[in-house]
């Protein structure tokens, strides 16, 4: 009997060992986590706290004692109301005896610092199925929290801009598209998202967006530019565009946004305002000059030649000499423009002289195949009057009482 008696003693102790070696492998683990961890007995006595916990707690709670019941925070948090100790979720959890999940709260610390957590509770229970107590596992959500709310804050900002704001990876598709973009383009959000991007932009213009997209590819500033884009009627709008590079969270560039502005009616003054500056002027007869001043883009360049081959026919013109002097530089679809000028010219009886031209200027109707054999160039306006004279002959060339311009 009493080695009956002593072989179920020493096999509780054994029990006993067994449990206390698991429960301290299990502390030991728990210890490492890089999550807040405690747990509580049946009563809400603490009975472990990990160094995460301790930290977030600002304090630290004594082991199984009455006075730390339920949770070691100095104050708790819920929808902005104090919790009393009674009523924090691990003593809701002990009461029902029931897991709970991504509670949100905040921590307060004795010295009056906060932290946003998300708590998860379950009720531990031993191989009986005798309730023991719980574990309660909380995540310091504070950085993320403020993450969201300043996302929020931009969505906001970028929803209620009158700018429009479009996002596109780096093949071109787009991937976001706020109302002034609706409202600027004409295409709703779900017309528009996973589209190209060249839907919006003129054929002739869709080597820019290539240039645009190779730029930020290799990580380059892209500068604030002007330019044409298309509306889903086909109406074209002048456009100032910003280009800014995205980034995932490891600094990877994954695509670009682009902030669009309506510069359509300053845009139209500029050009009614440069349109009066620079007439078509018969310096001779037969002897058309037009000086070429300020910037140009597609528009302004078919008003002008235009009003270039409505003065040819005219004035029976057999010599222009468009004087480039003004002009620093011009994009390929003016080029393309001044030749097509050249050419509609020719078709009317008169020849084109390039006065004034500058090497940016060369280099963009280089590129275009623009050869010299096409057109004559001089160096000025003066140098171009006399190439012209010598077209026409002198004896023929009889000056009109309009003044030159001086340059």
């Amino acid at each position: 009997m009493r080695n009956a008696v002593g072989q179920r003693s020493s096999k509780l102790k054994d029990g006993m060992r067994r449990q206390r070696a698991s429960e301290a492998r299990l502390h030991q683990i728990l210890s490492l986590m890089p999550a807040a961890v405690y747990t509580c007995d049946a009563s809400g006595r603490i009975t472990f706290f990990n160094r995460r916990a301790m930290a977030l707690w600002g304090r630290e709670p004594e082991i199984n004692a009455e006075d730390w019941k339920f949770c070691g925070s100095y104050k708790l948090f819920r929808d902005g109301v104090l919790l009393r100790p009674d009523r924090v979720p691990m003593a809701d959890a002990l009461r029902e005896r029931k897991s709970f999940r991504n509670v949100e709260a905040v921590i307060e610390r004795p010295d009056g610092s906060r932290s946003q957590v998300l708590i998860s509770i379950d009720p531990v229970f031993d191989d009986d199925g005798r309730f023991n107590g719980a574990i309660n596992v909380f995540q310091d959500t504070t950085d993320r929290k403020a993450a969201e709310e300043a996302l929020h804050r931009l969505a906001a900002i970028v929803e209620s801009s009158h700018d429009a704001i479009i996002s596109k990876d780096l093949e071109g598709v787009i991937r976001s598209w706020n109302k002034a973009a609706e409202r600027m383009f004409g295409y709703q959000a779900a017309e528009a998202i996973g589209q190209p991007v060249t839907i919006l932009i003129p054929p002739e213009r869709h080597r820019e967006e290539q240039e645009i997209l190779a730029c930020i590819r290799r990580g380059e500033r892209v500068e604030t530019y002007e330019t044409v884009r298309r509306r889903k009627d086909g109406e074209l709008i002048d456009l100032s565009i910003a280009v800014s590079p995205l980034c995932d969270a490891l600094g990877t560039i994954i695509g670009a946004s682009k902030i669009a502005r309506d510069i359509t009616t300053r845009k139209s003054a500029e050009r009614t305002i440069q349109a009066l500056s620079t007439p078509v002027l018969e310096v001779y007869e037969r002897m058309l000059v037009l000086p070429l001043i300020g910037g140009f883009d597609a528009e302004r360049s078919r008003q002008l030649t235009a009003q270039l081959l409505a003065s040819i026919r005219q004035h029976r013109a057999r010599v222009v000499v468009l004087d480039l002097t003004g002009m620093a530089t011009i994009d390929e679809p003016v080029a393309n423009h001044l030749r097509q000028t050249v050419l509609a010219a020719r078709l009317l009886g008169a020849e084109v002289i390039f006065s004034g031209i500058s090497r940016q200027v060369a280099q963009i109707l280089t590129t275009i195949g623009f050869t010299p054999g096409e057109v004559t160039t001089v160096s000025n306006l003066r140098a171009g009057i006399e190439a012209a004279e010598r077209l026409l002959g002198r004896a023929t060339a009889r000056p009109l009482a309009v003044p030159v311009p001086a340059r």
